[in-house]
């Protein structure tokens, strides 16, 4: 036979086995006609298509090289070469011979628009847009270039343009089923469904069985939430071709957004039973089994794919992100390395690569990668705020903003960004400017399930509860099963103490995923802010037999049994977590170190609890983090008597700090904790000026430390009116601290003789108390004897006599009482909410804790009121309830009429004044469903009744009025209310000194305060502006 006729008869051959799919018999064929014809440039250009077909790149680009050698400019081996290229993913060099061709044949539609679309998908699209206009030029009714063009500007966010480009191409053809379907989802992507569903809707009047107007119909309608509708257009086309593996990875994809993964691991196997060498299926198969945590099935997925195609970029970076998940970091990074190997400027292997070392602490690594991958496209959206979170992560808040701002001119309107910024300036702080960027998110996306979400929480991280709550609810509406809202709704119910609410919020996501672990944490979490301990235990132990390695929740575990005392327990589970952070190189590991000192140091293994501080790396730490850990790291030195050592960190941190004086009281406060009466603390207080704002609190701290003689000759006065003030107050909270003392035993009795059980532990609080009660009696009969050996006439003796006994009681009681409190605390423990005890001892607890409160108004008052004037604005005075204007059932409205006015008084005392107001108007009436509070403020000059109608010339006085709707002061109790320890309060609910407090400070000031109400409380207050600042 002669070689042309046997070339013929190959060609039937080849070309029959190609339309049947064998392109393994076809390449064959191939083999034997390019023996018979090694150069024929027809035979080589099939072989390479064939080649391709098959994935068997490699084989292809060699011989489409060997055709170009043979005719470097053959249009035809060109054109199918590019094509092989794109399908292999060498996108640069498919660029480079598309480049070619345009050169050849500059005026080529197919050319132009072949190349345009290399370009696109290259990200370059500024370049390939002039290459679509060409095109247009030479054909401005081609369809296929206006589809194409419109497609490229509307993934360039250019939707106005492709619009109406893909109008023209309708008008061209309106029946083009592939323009409708391209049109229908550039509307999906400008939020313009129903016209989007109408077009999709022609399309398949047109075509009803074309599989890709059903899957794109399918896709669109899952990215619009409404599986149901979806479903049946997958199932049709699946009827019309079972073996389309696009559709099947379509249908897959939406039934693991569906959680219905039993069903999409039944697709798979039944995409691979068709390829069982497809390397998309493969790594797609096992993209969705690491996303549902069975990471060991998932990365023999990634080995099986990668033995196929070992080099395929793709695949590797997949691979290394699985591992990533399942803690494989040292292999990852093997393989990120691997993969820029092969392309060393492919931007999505650089900044995946970048992410994982974040997550393997390698910042500086990282943020490398990050400007590399921005040196390649620096307008990569992607890159830019993955860049801004991992600067975030690194505390360079500055820089990291600035790159969200650039991604944002990129793409004004890329919710993910929009996000994204707003969450990163929740975490600087700057929640207002955060909220607009939220808004703004929504007003693109307005049912974006996870926007919605991270708008609420941030909400309710600001205290703008109802608000957040009607997003939570707007978020179940669209998606009533969704885990993540559901579990981030009650978390914020419960952190809000509406507990009531959020509990069948946590039941119904567990209804949902029984398993999930997220779920289970923030379930018990929240159940032992209200002591539910043995329901959260049980959660909790749940949760780690799923996941008995997961540092996150053994750490919290771990936080919570510390938190109750279960020290000893705790340690267990600090050490697990601790492992489990250092063999997977865990970011948490800061966060359990910092958890854990507290445990150690309460079990008095300070050496132990310094070792772990020592191990939280302080560079990646704020300034007022980093600080805190020096000052605890002083304080740990200071209770193992090494304290040079601990000198050595207080000293570091005040050379750290900004607030130089805020440092100091914290040194002070940690020394004092294990050294009272330490001479280096006394002299950091010293130190701090009397006109400093911390002034009040060096004096109190000082006060609470000092020696009796140290004390005395820090408080004594020469002002009769305060001598007598200081030793009625003293007598009078003696007599104070008595009652509340003899409180105590009566509810301890009413316990005791309520059981019909012995209790040792409870017969050892009674007698603790009895003790208490007896020392104090003791001590105050050893102060009148002594006082009674003293002239009458020598009152300041009498008043030493008085304030050292003041400090001796005060000091003995405070440590008997925090004994006899841990001894409550471990009774209630030891019983259900149920018993019928618990609300006894709770009722003990609570009393306990006010007693501590009236041993420090005792110290208060000894130490005496002094004014520290200060320049403010007005304004300054109302910030808290400006941030904050809802609190527990009180609404407070603000009039500030002068907030400009510069005021020169004692800024913190006034505000202090203006506190003890609103709490004790948020005491008296709680039970009220809707409590108003007004706070007016305004300067008025010589106010009626406040300045003698005699006194000449004019008073400038900032009038302050505060006035609630509740139930108001008793005329009968009008009189007395400002008297100390005379108290509207329930027994124990107060002590009644703050109005007394109130008067005598504005009294200091030469100001004055009246209640004038009638329905509701009305306090007025005048202040006088000094005459200077007038």
């Amino acid at each position: 036979m002669m070689n042309s006729d046997r070339l013929e008869t190959l060609t039937n051959q080849a070309e029959e086995l190609i339309q049947t799919g064998d392109y393994k018999g076809a390449i064959g064929i191939f083999q034997q006609a390019l023996e018979i014809a090694p150069n024929d440039i027809e035979w080589l250009r099939k072989y390479g298509k064939v080649l391709g077909e098959n994935n068997q790149y490699p084989e292809a680009f060699e011989v489409f090289e060997k055709a170009r050698i043979v005719e470097p400019k053959n249009v035809k081996i060109l054109s199918s070469y590019a094509k092989v290229l794109n399908c292999g993913n060498r996108l640069d060099k498919c660029l480079e011979i598309l480049n070619i061709l345009v050169e050849i044949e500059p005026n080529n539609v197919i050319t132009l628009n072949s190349y345009a679309k290399a370009l696109i998908s290259n990200n370059q699209h500024e370049k390939a847009l002039p290459f679509f206009k060409r095109s247009l030029e030479i054909d401005p009714n081609n369809v296929k270039t206006l589809s194409s063009y419109a497609k490229a500007l509307s993934s360039n966010n250019q939707h106005e343009k492709a619009l109406q480009l893909f109008e023209r191409a309708l008008q061209n053809q309106p029946n083009n089923v592939r323009t409708l379907n391209s049109y229908a989802k550039a509307l999906i992507s400008n939020n313009q469904h129903e016209k989007a569903w109408s077009l999709f809707e022609q399309a398949l009047q047109l075509e009803p069985n074309n599989v890709i107007t059903l899957n794109s119909y399918a896709n669109a309608l899952i990215s619009n939430n409404q599986h149901e509708k979806a479903w049946p257009f997958f199932e049709r086309a699946l009827q019309i071709e079972p073996n389309n593996l696009i559709t099947l990875f379509s249908y897959v994809k939406a039934l693991i957004s569906n959680n219905q993964h039993e069903k999409a691991w039944s697709l798979f196997e039944r995409a691979l039973q068709l390829e069982p060498d497809n390397r998309i299926t493969l790594y797609s198969y096992a993209n969705a089994l690491t996303s549902n945590n069975q990471h060991e099935k998932a990365l023999q997925f990634f080995e099986r794919a990668l033995q196929i195609e070992p080099n395929n970029v793709i695949t590797l970076n997949s691979y290394a992100k699985a591992l990533i998940s399942n803690n494989q970091h040292e292999k990852a990074l093997q393989l990120f390395e691997r993969a820029l190997e092969i392309e060393p400027n492919n931007v999505i292997t650089l900044f995946s690569y970048a992410k994982a070392l974040i997550a393997n602490n390698q910042h500086e690594k990282a943020l490398q990668f990050f400007e590399r991958a921005l040196q390649i496209e620096p307008n990569n959206v992607i890159t830019l705020f993955s860049y801004a979170k991992a600067l975030i992560a690194n505390n360079q808040h500055e820089k990291a903003l600035q790159f969200f701002e650039r991604a944002l001119q990129i793409e004004p309107n890329n919710v993910i960004t929009l996000f994204s910024y707003a969450k990163a300036l929740i975490a600087n702080n700057q929640h207002e400017k955060a909220l607009q960027f939220f808004e703004r998110a929504l007003q693109i996306e307005p049912n974006d399930i996870i926007t919605l979400n991270s708008y609420a929480y941030a909400l309710s991280s600001n205290n703008q509860h109802e608000k957040a709550w009607s997003l939570f609810e707007r978020s179940l509406q669209i998606e009533p099963n969704d885990i993540i809202t559901l579990n981030s709704y009650a978390y914020a119910l419960s952190s809000n103490n509406q507990h009531e609410k959020a509990w069948p919020l946590f039941k119904r996501s567990l209804q949902i995923e029984p398993n999930n672990v997220i779920t289970l944490h923030s379930y018990a979490y929240a159940l032992t802010s209200i002591r539910e301990y043995e329901k959260a235990w049980f959660l909790f132990d749940r949760a780690l037999q799923i996941e008995p390695n997961n540092p996150k929740l053994l750490s919290s575990y771990a936080i919570t049994l510390a938190s109750i005392g279960q020290d000893e327990k705790a340690l267990s589970f600090f050490e697990k977590a601790l492992q489990m952070g250092l063999e997977n190189s865990n970011i948490r590991n800061d966060f359990i170190y910092f958890h854990y000192f507290p445990a150690l140091e309460r079990l008095g293994k300070y050496q132990e609890a310094i070792n772990q501080l020592s191990e939280i790396k302080k560079d990646f730490l704020s300034q007022y983090e980093a600080n805190i850990i020096l000052l605890k790291l002083g304080r740990l030195y200071y209770c193992i008597k090494q304290r040079e050592k601990g000198d050595e960190y207080f000293e570091a941190a005040i050379a750290n700090s900004d607030d130089k004086e805020k440092t100091w009281l914290h040194s002070a406060r940690n020394i004092f904790a294990s050294d009272p009466h330490n001479d280096t603390a006394i002299q950091m207080l010293r130190q701090i000026d009397k006109d400093s704002p911390r002034y009040n609190q060096a004096r109190e701290m000082l006060i609470l430390n000092f020696s009796e003689q140290d004390y005395f000759e820090m408080v004594q006065t020469d002002v009769p009116s305060e001598l007598n003030d200081t030793e009625m107050l003293n007598r009078a909270m003696y007599h104070r601290i008595a009652n509340e003392i003899s409180i105590l035993k009566a509810i301890a009795y009413r316990i005791s003789h309520r059981s019909d059980r012995e209790d040792p532990l409870l017969n050892r609080i009674i007698q603790a108390i009895e003790d208490v009660f007896k020392e104090v009696e003791k001590r105050k009969e050893a102060q009148k004897s002594e006082i009674e050996t003293i002239s009458n006439d020598d009152y300041r003796r009498i008043l030493t006599v008085i304030s050292k006994t003041a400090h001796d009681i005060s000091d003995f009681v405070n440590n008997e009482l925090a004994v006899i409190k841990s001894q409550t605390i471990r009774s209630i423990r030891k019983l259900s909410p149920n018993d019928e005890h618990y609300a006894q001892f709770d009722k003990l607890l609570t009393q306990l804790e006010l007693t501590q409160s009236a041993l420090n108004d005792l110290k208060a008052i000894n130490e005496g009121i002094s004014i520290k004037n200060h320049r403010f604005q007005v304004k300054e005075l109302f910030e808290k309830w400006e941030i904050t204007c809802h609190i527990d059932n009180a609404w407070i409205l603000l009039d500030i009429r002068n907030g400009d006015s510069p005021f020169y008084g004692d800024q913190e005392k006034i505000k202090s004044a203006l506190n003890e107001l609103v709490e004790n108007s948020l005491k008296h009436n709680a039970d009220q469903p809707k409590l108003t509070i007004h706070i007016t403020s305004q300067d008025v000059v010589n106010p009626s009744g406040i300045r003698g109608m005699n006194v000449p010339g004019e008073q400038k006085y900032l009038f302050l009025e505060f006035a609630d709707d509740g139930k108001g002061v008793p005329e009968y109790h009008k009189d007395w209310i400002f008297q100390p320890l005379k108290t509207t309060s329930q027994e124990g609910k107060g002590s009644g000194l703050g109005l007394f407090i109130i008067r005598k400070t504005l009294t200091k000031m030469k100001g004055y305060i009246r209640e004038t109400g009638q329905d509701g409380a009305r306090f007025e207050i005048y202040i006088p502006y000094l005459e200077k600042e007038v």
